[in-house]
């Protein structure tokens, strides 16, 4: 797991920024593994991203066989789920980041049926909570999950990136869920 703390603010962490068609991809890189991979608009709001998920770190953008690979991954449209990971989380959080991981590209599913994969009916807010705490989008396919029958849901890197991300996986969703990927 990554060190927290004053541990964390003598680790150096290695990231990378990668442009996309979805906007600017911000990774960081602990011992081998993808710990946080941040969406945002300009290199700027990824360092802001990186900051606040692991304050006092310092980022180096040494390049690594693994930002080449996510980066290569991202550009061609491969499927990320074999990246290595390292997610810290509460144990609904994992449970959820794990099914999340199950979902094929091109395919989504509600929140209230991803709380019900998890053995938690009735759990779609929290669901909800978790896949906005996912350290690690794209890899942990958390825009992959959409609202029953009221559009796109909520996506902490923006609805309109939500829907561009669906679309470019071309992804089967309700028909109210379509137009707001139509845009």
């Amino acid at each position: 797991m990554v060190k927290s703390g004053a541990e964390q603010n003598r680790v150096e962490l290695g990231s990378a920024v990668v442009g996309t068609a979805w906007g600017q991809v911000g990774l960081v890189e602990w011992r081998g593994a993808v710990v946080f991979l941040a969406l945002a608009d300009d290199r700027v709001a990824v360092g802001e991203e990186f900051a606040l998920e692991h304050p006092g770190a310092i980022p180096s953008e040494r390049a690594s066989q693994l930002g080449r690979q996510v980066a290569q991954g991202i550009a061609s449209g491969r499927e990320l789920g074999g990246i290595p990971v390292e997610l810290s989380g509460t144990e609904f959080q994992e449970a959820v980041w794990r099914e999340l991981a199950r979902i094929p590209r091109g395919e989504v599913v509600t929140y209230g049926e991803l709380a019900h994969r998890i053995g938690r009916p009735g759990a779609s807010r929290a669901v909800g909570a978790a896949c906005g705490a996912n350290p690690v989008a794209l890899i942990v396919p958390c825009h992959r999950v959409v609202g029953s029958g009221d559009g796109l849901g909520g996506y902490r890197w923006g609805a309109a990136r939500k829907a561009r991300i669906l679309r470019d996986e071309g992804a089967v969703t309700t028909a109210r869920a379509r137009s707001a990927i139509a845009g």
